[in-house]
């Protein structure tokens, strides 16, 4: 069915080019109105592919003497944007367990699924097991609205959890089900802390650390008599209360699978196994973290100017392992003062041009229309004796020309 559906639409492999993915650019370049929200432009797209997918199956039951189905087998929506990532938008309604590869969504051999979308199994009611393979990115809230089924398990194959995406800031992500009924397997228990940081902060309604820190002080600040009070540690404190209860609800629901394949969940806690964020280096001047940037501590390992602490980068001091530029190496217990010390530059040898002295005659920097105009004297003596004979002639001459004119003048 899946081979022959697409190819009697017309459809076939055209290098990376997917039958599913030429019928949807087709539909939705060509067959859909402009005038309409692209949301909207999907959603018709995904129900007219759907259509004749299912049309032209049956037809082929028909050919093949097989009942018909209300929707077609083992199909997997799915939408490429232009950045090449896939987003799983449907899957079939009959599946319960299912392993989200390459061949399942019809897509080339080394690609894979990126992005849930939101929606993807709402109507697979009996879903118990998704599988998602390398390459996995993240989840769409509500993914798995729909699914009816006591226990969802999810595995990945990556190690690295996938990103929960929120539509609001603020707003904790929902799975689209209750969180109970959520089984997060995995191998390793470093994994486990992984995930448990990784999806605290958007169960919380936050991104990531930045983004939950900067709202809870924002929020401290706006009802604090007097904001200058609001401290990092405070800040964490509040941070904590909300945390702390989401790392032990998802404690709960990972499934630790050891080499004889024996399942237990994590211990509860009664503090964070995770470190809040970026203590090191914050900015506020309240604080005495270790290695933060404030200009009114001590603590070692700061960046600060002025102080003496061992291993600092600050330029004026000679204290062991520092970079300034008054010592060269040396370990002694004194200062230098860098304006003093002698800059000294390489020699720099400047190659320049030889130039060569030749002397030229006056008379060879004429242009050639000056030596036309102005000939040798030889030339113009000669030139004169010519022009005196030819307006002289000759006695011979003078006689024949005047008894010439005699004879004219007579006859």
């Amino acid at each position: 069915m899946k081979k022959w559906r697409y190819a009697m639409l017309g459809y076939m492999v055209i290098g990376n080019s997917q039958p599913y993915d030429l019928l949807y650019e087709d539909i939705f370049l060509k067959e859909l109105p402009f005038d309409i929200t692209m949301e909207e432009r999907y959603k018709m797209a995904d129900a007219i592919i759907k259509e004749r997918l299912l049309g032209i199956e049956n037809r082929i039951r028909d050919i093949l003497g097989a009942a018909h189905v209300a929707e077609p087998s083992e199909f997997y929506p799915h939408r490429i944007d232009r950045d090449g990532y896939i987003t799983l938008v449907g899957a079939p309604s009959d599946i319960k367990k299912t392993f989200l590869g390459s061949k399942a969504l019809d897509i080339p051999e080394g690609w894979c699924l990126d992005y849930l979308g939101k929606g993807a199994f709402s109507n697979t009611k009996n879903l118990e097991s998704v599988i998602f393979d390398t390459g996995f990115a993240g989840i769409e809230q509500d993914a798995f609205q729909g699914v009816e089924s006591e226990t969802l398990q999810l595995t990945f194959y990556d190690a690295a959890p996938p990103a929960l995406l929120l539509d609001t800031e603020g707003k904790p992500f929902d799975f689209g089900i209750d969180i109970e009924r959520l089984h997060i397997n995995s191998f390793d228990e470093d994994v486990c802390i992984d995930f448990i940081e990784k999806w605290a902060y958007p169960l919380a309604g936050y991104e990531n650390y930045e983004k939950m820190y900067s709202a809870m002080r924002q929020s401290m600040m706006e009802s604090a008599e007097n904001p200058e009070e609001i401290t990092t540690k405070a800040i964490h404190e509040k941070m904590t209360e909300i945390l702390l209860p989401i790392e032990n609800q998802l404690r709960g629901i990972i499934w630790l699978i050891s080499e004889d394949f024996s399942i237990r969940t994590l211990p509860q806690v009664e503090k964070l196994s995770f470190t809040l964020g970026t203590d090191a280096g914050d900015t506020d001047t309240d604080d005495t973290d270790a290695d933060d940037t404030d200009t009114d501590d001590t603590d070692a390992g700061d960046a600060d100017t002025g102080d003496t602490d061992a291993g600092d980068t600050d330029a004026g001091d000679t204290d062991a392992g520092d970079m300034d530029t008054g010592d060269v190496g040396d370990t002694e217990d004194e200062t230098t003062d860098p304006a003093q010390v002698p800059i000294v530059l390489p020699e720099l040898t400047i190659e320049r041009p030889v130039i060569i002295a030749i002397d030229i005659p006056p008379e060879a920097l004429q242009t050639e229309n000056q030596i036309k105009e102005e000939p040798k004297a030889e030339e113009k003596e000669e030139t004169e004796e010519m022009e005196e004979k030819t307006q002289q002639p000759t006695g011979g001459e003078a006689e024949s020309t005047s008894q010439g004119a005699e004879e004219g003048g007579a006859e």
